[in-house]
């Protein structure tokens, strides 16, 4: 197995927000489409102790 070596790259203040908006934005929309299995998730989290509102997911 061949490992590769992360590159650097810089992205301005804005390309970062915009990167940022977009991963929560599919974030949510999968969460939405996806809402049983997502209660589910906040159910095992706060279970094991990883969620203490349902709030932080």
């Amino acid at each position: 197995m061949q490992t590769q070596e992360a590159e650097t790259f810089i992205i301005s203040q804005k390309q970062a927000h915009a990167f940022a908006v977009a991963v929560f934005a599919d974030i949510r929309a999968y969460r939405e489409a996806h809402q049983a299995e997502y209660e589910e998730f906040l159910k095992a989290e706060q279970e094991k102790g990883g969620c203490d509102n349902g709030k932080d997911f």
